[in-house]
């Protein structure tokens, strides 16, 4: 995931955006997740950061890394715009289509937080 900025027909100033690349049948592509309008101001050097902590966040993993309390409200601020707008398919939500799209193939399943 990354950060881009995209110039508006309604506005002066340019639009913010996160963006993923995604391999598709036709190659790579870059996907619009998000777009954050004019209102979020990040600076330029701290949008790797916040793109960083706002993928943790949508897949649910947790940081190794300590961020500083600014950066985590910018990323808290852009989760919750997409969970709202509900343009980000979940990691169960993958999953599943994985498992339409290999249901014939030979797959196994590994569950890795349960202990039996």
């Amino acid at each position: 995931m990354f950060f881009r900025e995209a110039i508006s027909k309604n506005s002066k100033s340019p639009v913010l955006q996160l963006v993923e690349n995604i391999r598709t049948e036709k190659g790579p592509r870059q996907r619009l997740i998000v777009s954050l309008g004019t209102y979020l101001k990040i600076p330029k050097e701290k949008r790797r950061e916040v793109a960083r902590i706002v993928k943790e966040r949508l897949f649910g993993q947790q940081s190794l890394f300590e961020y500083d309390s600014q950066l985590i409200a910018y990323a808290d601020k852009i989760v919750k715009k997409i969970q709202t707008e509900g343009k980000w398919d979940s990691v169960r939500e993958q999953v599943c289509k994985f498992k339409k799209a290999t249901k014939d193939k030979s797959t196994a399943e590994i569950f890795i937080d349960g202990r039996d």
